[in-house]
């Protein structure tokens, strides 16, 4: 059986409108105003990270050992998670294969119109390497046109993260969001215009 890829967009203030959008990719592209189902997304969130973080030792984030990571990798979902599902400003973009959430991409539209902010991705590594990430980062770009400049920012070990923002033509930047600093963590923006 043919899998069927499905891009869901889900603003918690944002609505970008109803019905349904035709999508560049496969499937078409929902709309909807929910917040997105907590345990999927809490799932693919903690394989992503867990399996992007896999290679890299506990002590490069401050953990003594792979369970201490784990139980912080928890943690940051249930925050991140409250956080980008109560707030006017946040976009999700939300692929699903065969009903389940098989990637996902938080937006932070704080600044927007002049800029957005990726403040999530993650795609859950069964489906890694399929172009999933790279279709939600395409969604979004055409989604809001109008946004001269995303930035995002990754940890400086994450080394498969930063190879993939640069392939999609974001650049590094000086600019970093307070509370970061390099060389724990690396950002980058794109400029559409």
């Amino acid at each position: 059986m043919r899998s069927q890829l499905f891009i869901l967009i889900c603003s918690v203030a944002n609505f970008l409108g109803g019905g349904y959008l035709e999508c560049a990719e496969r499937g078409k592209v929902h709309c909807w105003q929910e917040v997105p189902d907590r345990q999927q997304t809490r799932e693919v969130f903690l394989a992503s990270f867990g399996a992007c973080y896999d290679s890299i030792s506990p002590e490069a984030f401050g953990k003594g050992s792979k369970e201490e990571l784990c139980s912080w990798l928890e943690e940051a979902f249930d925050e991140l998670y409250l956080e980008h599902s109560t707030m006017a400003n946040r976009t999700w973009i939300i692929t699903k294969v065969d009903g389940l959430v098989a990637g996902f991409l938080v937006l932070d539209t704080e600044k927007y119109p002049e800029e957005i902010y990726i403040a999530l991705l993650a795609v859950d590594p069964s489906h890694q390497g399929k172009g999933i990430a790279s279709a939600l980062i395409r969604q979004a770009l055409a989604s809001y046109t109008d946004c001269p400049r995303f930035t995002v920012t990754t940890r400086g070990a994450n080394t498969s993260a930063i190879q993939f923002y640069t392939a999609l033509g974001f650049t590094q930047t000086e600019n970093m969001p307070s509370g970061y600093q390099p060389p724990d963590y690396v950002s980058f923006e794109l400029t559409t215009h």
